[in-house]
């Protein structure tokens, strides 16, 4: 019996001392990591359930990357349309000058109106322009020359190290791109803001003027 009790706490201070050392590998290695996988949750995860997590992980990081594509295509969108206008407005102010020889309420909102569109088409070439994301996925370098991999005694070990450290940094990696698209939402949707109120308010201000 006390053989048996001496063995179980033996396999326990292994398993212990073995998750110390994994957590030690994943924390010190040279990958960027700020989030951290507790050291009970290290333990008693196997490789399996963390290839299964790394699965979910890479789900939610391709969809951030995603929605900067999405936000790309409607900036870009809406820069065609803000263009064309802003070349027919400038047109527009310029004939009107040349034709008129002074300046009158129609010149002054084609001017506005350009000046507005502008504005307009310098946000979302903002919200257009290329930008760091975070994408799925290690380099083959940083792989074989991290810590996680060099310091693993066998094979599974040496991809369970790799695995969560790729959860804890797809973690950072989607935090980053989501702030990031969020900053990109804010340019587009003030966009479209002033696209929509901008003509009511020349609407009214010739109405009020003419």
């Amino acid at each position: 019996m006390g053989n048996t009790q001496t063995q179980t706490t033996s396999r326990l201070a292994k398993k212990k001392s073995m998750a110390k050392w994994l957590k030690k590998i994943l924390l010190k290695g040279n990958e960027r990591v700020t989030y951290r996988i507790e050291e009970t949750k290290i333990e008693k995860t196997s490789l399996d359930e963390a290839k299964f997590y790394l699965e979910q992980a890479e789900k939610q990081l391709q969809d951030s990357v995603d929605t900067g594509q999405i936000i790309t295509e409607r900036a870009t969108n809406m820069l065609n349309l803000t263009s064309a206008l802003l070349i027919a407005l400038v047109a527009y102010s310029i004939d009107r000058w040349e034709t008129n020889k002074y300046w009158d309420l129609m010149l002054e909102m084609a001017i506005w109106g350009s000046v507005v569109l502008a504005i307009i088409s310098g946000l979302l070439i903002a919200a257009i322009l290329p930008k760091d994301y975070c994408i799925p996925g290690w380099t083959p370098c940083k792989i074989f020359e991290s810590r996680s991999f060099n310091e693993g005694a066998d094979e599974n070990l040496r991809q369970k190290n790799v695995i969560l450290n790729l959860i804890m940094s797809y973690e950072n990696d989607i935090k980053e791109n989501r702030t990031l698209n969020r900053k990109r939402w804010t340019l587009l949707n003030f966009s479209m803001l002033i696209i929509v109120i901008a003509p009511l308010f020349f609407a009214a201000h010739y109405l009020l003027f003419r």
